[in-house]
C-alpha cells in the first residue's frame, strides 16, 4: 500500500470500506472457478441462479470509481478465515482489484488507470465478521493516514445495510451522518431466493448483533473462533489508541477501569494495552525518569562470607545454618554475589516503584480518573506502596486486604492515610469486594503486578543494579584478578546512560553475568527481564517449593500457565500465580533463562545468614533468591556448566524487609 506524503498531510479523509468474507481469489476474477465459493454462492443452471462472484467484482469496481475523488482511501477488509487458504480475504480482493484495473474490464480505461496510479488502497487482514470489518477498517485508515476518517462509505450487499447502519455504527459510536452504504445485491433468480436470503440475514446476523452488539457471546463469538480469530490480535491493534477507542477492542460483557483502560472485571485482567508504553528496555528507562523524584536509589551491597559460601562445595551433612569455614578451598562454580537492597526502599519494598509509575502514567493519560481515587487488593507491600503514592499525589486510596494480613502491614497501610477494607483470603473473595467498591464509587484499579505500567516501574531496579554492579566490580577488580569476595556498597547517583568507566586506568568490566529475582505474581521479575533484555545479562527466577508455590517453574515446564496457587509458604509475598502479562514474559526463554525453587528450611537459612553475616534484615520472600544462589544444586551445576573457570557475578534482588521481630522470633522459635 502506498500513500504519498501529500495524502498523509490530511487530504485523504474518506474511507471506502469493501468487506469480504470467505471468498479467496486464486486467479481470473471473472471466472467463477477462480473463487472459493460456498455452495449457496455458486451458480445453479437448474434454477437459473448466477454465481455470486459477479457481485464481488461489482463491489470492487464500485470501490474503484470512488477513487476518482482524491480524498478517498479504499480498504479491503477480511482476515484469513479459512485455514486451508494461504492468504486473507482482503489480499484476494486487492489482487482482483489490480487485475481488473490492469485489464480495464467492465470499467473505463481512464477510471482504471486513475485507480491504479492513485496508490490509495490498503488491506485490513484481521476481521472475521462485519462488526470487525467496520471497526478494524477505521483503525487501518488511521494507521495509514495518521488520522481517523471524516466519513466512511461501505461497499457491500444491499441486504446487509441494516447491520451496518442500525447496529455496527452505533455499537462503535460512529456518527450516523458520517456513514453511508452502497448496497449491491446479486441477481436473484426469483423472489423466493431474495426473501430466503433476507430471512437468513435477519436470523444469522441482525438478530444476534442486535442482542450482542460487540459479538462477545455465542453464537457470534463462537463463529469468530471458527473463522480463525485470535483474541491476542487485540493487543496489537490497541497499541497507540486512545482509551475511548481501545474500549471498543476489549469486548467484555462486564467492564471496570484498570489504570484508565476498560477490562473484564470477572477476572480483573488487563484486556487492552492501548496507551501503555511497549514492554522494552527503553520504556523502563523512561519509567525510571518518571519515578526518580519519588523513590530511593537503593544500595547494592556485597558480603565476602556469603560469596565464599556460594562458591564452596556443599556438605550435605552440615546444617544449613552453619557458615562456611574461612579456610575452605574455593570451588567451581565461582559465584560472586551482589545484593540489590530494595528492603531499604520507601515502604520497605520494591513495590513503591510500580505504584509511583502507575500513578504517574495515570496522571498523564487520565487525570480525571486519578482524581476520583484508586483501589487495589493486596496482602501487604503493594498495599503500602499504593497508599504512599496516592498520599503524595493527593488522591484517596482504598485498599482491600485479606483478614489474615500481618498486623505490621495493615498498620503500615493505614499510616499512609489509606482506607483499609477487609475481605476473605482467596483472590475470588478479594476481587468481589473490589468489584463492589468500584461499582459504588467509580475508583480506578491499580493491579498489584499484572499490568505494563507496574512491570515497567518495577523493572527500574534492574537499571540501577546493572550500573551499580559495574561500579563495584570496577572498584575492586583489576586486570588479571579473579572473581572473589568483596565488601563494598554502591548507592551514589550514577551516570544517566547506565555505563560506569573503569578505575585506576583499567578498562571497565563487562558487569553482571546474571540476576536472580524472586517470583510471585511476576511483576518485578518481568520488569527485570524487560530492563535487561538485550544486555547479555541472564535472568533467573526464584520460588518457594512448599505446597506447589513454584507455579511459574511448573507452568513453564508444562507450557501452560498455572492459574491457581494454594500454598502457605513462609514467603507470603510469593503466594500468587503469574498473571497473563507476566506469564508471556517469564515463559519466554529469551528473557528468563531459568526458574529454580527452594525449601522452607533453605529460605530460613538464607534469612539467618543475611542477618548474621551481612547484617541485612529481610523478610522470607526476599530471601528466596539468596537461597537459590546458596543451596540449589541444580542452579550451582548450571553456573558451573555455563560459566566455566571464570565463574559469574550474580546480582540478587532483596525485594523487601517488611516483617517484625516478633514474626522472626516465631519463625525461628
Amino acid at each position: 500500500m502506498v500513500v504519498d506524503e501529500r495524502r498523509r498531510r490530511g487530504e485523504v479523509s474518506e474511507a471506502i470500506d469493501v468487506f469480504v468474507q470467505q471468498r479467496a481469489l486464486v486467479r481470473d476474477p471473472l471466472s467463477e472457478e477462480a473463487w472459493h465459493l460456498k455452495s449457496f454462492q455458486k451458480s445453479n443452471r437448474s434454477t437459473g441462479k448466477t454465481g455470486e462472484h459477479d457481485t464481488f467484482v461489482n463491489h470492487i469496481i464500485t470501490a474503484a470509481h470512488q477513487l476518482a475523488r482524491p480524498d478517498t482511501l479504499v480498504i479491503f477488509s477480511g482476515g484469513r478465515t479459512d485455514p486451508e487458504i494461504a492468504y486473507s480475504e482482503s489480499e484476494s480482493y486487492a489482487a482482483a482489484f489490480q487485475q481488473l484495473m490492469e485489464s480495464s474490464i467492465r470499467i473505463a480505461p481512464d477510471v482504471a488507470m486513475n485507480a491504479l496510479e492513485s496508490g490509495r488502497w490498503a488491506t485490513e487482514q484481521h476481521a472475521t465478521d462485519s462488526y470487525q470489518n467496520l471497526l478494524f477498517s477505521i483503525l487501518e485508515f488511521r494507521r495509514v493516514v495518521g488520522a481517523y476518517p471524516e466519513r466512511v462509505t461501505v461497499v457491500t450487499h444491499k441486504f446487509k445495510i441494516t447491520r451496518f447502519i442500525e447496529l455496527h455504527a452505533p455499537a462503535i459510536r460512529w456518527p450516523a451522518e458520517r456513514i453511508r452504504v452502497i448496497g449491491i445485491d446479486p441477481e436473484w433468480c426469483d423472489e423466493e431466493e431474495r426473501f430466503s436470503t433476507i430471512k437468513l440475514e435477519m436470523t444469522m446476523a441482525v438478530e444476534p448483533f442486535r442482542a450482542d452488539p460487540h459479538g462477545i457471546k455465542d453464537p457470534l463469538a463462537a463463529k469468530r473462533l471458527q473463522r480463525q480469530w485470535d483474541p491476542a490480535t487485540l493487543e496489537m491493534l490497541a497499541v497507540g489508541l486512545e482509551p475511548q477507542v481501545a474500549y471498543l477492542l476489549s469486548w467484555s460483557e462486564c467492564r471496570i477501569r484498570i489504570l484508565g483502560y476498560i477490562v473484564d472485571k470477572s477476572s480483573l485482567k488487563m484486556a487492552d494495552l492501548s496507551t501503555c508504553p511497549p514492554l522494552t528496555r527503553a520504556s523502563v528507562q523512561e519509567a525510571h525518569k518518571l519515578i526518580t523524584p519519588h523513590i530511593h536509589r537503593t544500595p547494592v551491597l556485597t558480603c565476602a562470607t556469603l560469596t565464599r559460601l556460594a562458591s564452596t562445595p556443599q556438605d550435605p551433612s552440615s546444617p544449613l545454618f552453619a557458615p562456611c569455614s574461612p579456610g575452605a578451598a574455593p570451588a567451581s562454580p565461582k559465584i560472586n554475589l551482589l545484593f540489590k537492597c530494595e528492603n531499604t526502599q520507601r515502604i520497605g519494598a520494591f513495590k513503591a516503584r510500580g505504584a509511583f509509575h502507575a500513578l504517574s502514567r495515570l496522571r498523564i493519560s487520565s487525570p480525571e480518573l486519578l482524581e476520583k481515587g484508586v483501589i487495589t487488593h493486596s496482602s501487604g507491600n503493594h498495599a503500602q506502596a499504593l497508599a504512599l503514592a496516592a498520599r503524595e499525589f493527593g488522591v484517596k486510596a482504598t485498599i482491600v486486604m485479606p483478614e489474615i494480613s500481618t498486623t505490621s502491614k495493615i498498620e503500615g497501610t493505614k499510616s499512609q492515610g489509606a482506607e483499609v477494607v477487609f475481605s476473605g483470603s482467596t483472590s475470588v473473595e478479594r476481587e468481589a469486594v473490589v468489584n463492589k467498591i468500584i461499582e459504588e464509587r467509580g475508583l480506578t484499579l491499580v493491579p498489584p503486578y499484572d499490568h505494563p505500567d507496574i512491570i515497567l516501574g518495577q523493572g527500574t531496579l534492574a537499571l540501577e543494579l546493572e550500573e551499580q554492579a559495574k561500579e563495584i566490580l570496577n572498584h575492586y577488580r583489576g586486570p588479571g584478578k579473579s572473581r572473589g569476595g568483596c565488601s563494598f556498597a554502591a548507592e551514589r547517583q550514577g551516570t544517566s546512560n547506565g555505563v560506569t568507566n573503569g578505575t585506576n586506568g583499567h578498562p571497565p568490566t563487562k558487569g553482571l553475568d546474571a540476576v536472580i529475582a524472586p517470583c510471585g505474581g511476576g511483576g518485578m521479575l518481568s520488569g527485570v527481564a524487560t530492563a535487561l533484555s538485550g544486555t547479555g545479562i541472564r535472568v533467573f527466577a526464584a520460588e518457594p517449593s512448599f505446597q506447589g508455590g513454584d507455579d511459574a517453574k511448573r507452568g513453564v515446564a508444562a507450557g501452560k500457565r498455572v492459574d491457581s496457587v494454594k500454598t502457605l509458604t513462609i514467603a507470603d509475598g510469593l503466594r500468587t500465580p503469574l498473571g497473563d502479562h507476566t506469564w508471556k514474559i517469564i515463559s519466554d526463554k529469551e528473557k528468563v533463562q531459568g526458574l529454580y525453587s527452594v525449601t522452607e528450611e533453605q529460605i530460613k537459612a538464607a534469612m539467618k545468614l543475611m542477618l548474621e553475616r551481612a547484617k541485612i534484615f529481610i523478610e522470607p520472600s526476599s530471601a528466596v533468591g539468596v537461597a537459590v544462589a546458596l543451596y540449589n544444586e541444580e542452579f550451582r551445576a548450571m553456573v558451573e556448566r555455563e560459566a566455566g573457570e571464570e565463574g559469574w557475578d550474580i546480582g540478587v534482588v532483596l525485594t523487601g524487609g517488611n516483617t517484625t521481630v516478633e514474626a522472626i522470633a516465631k519463625l525461628f522459635g
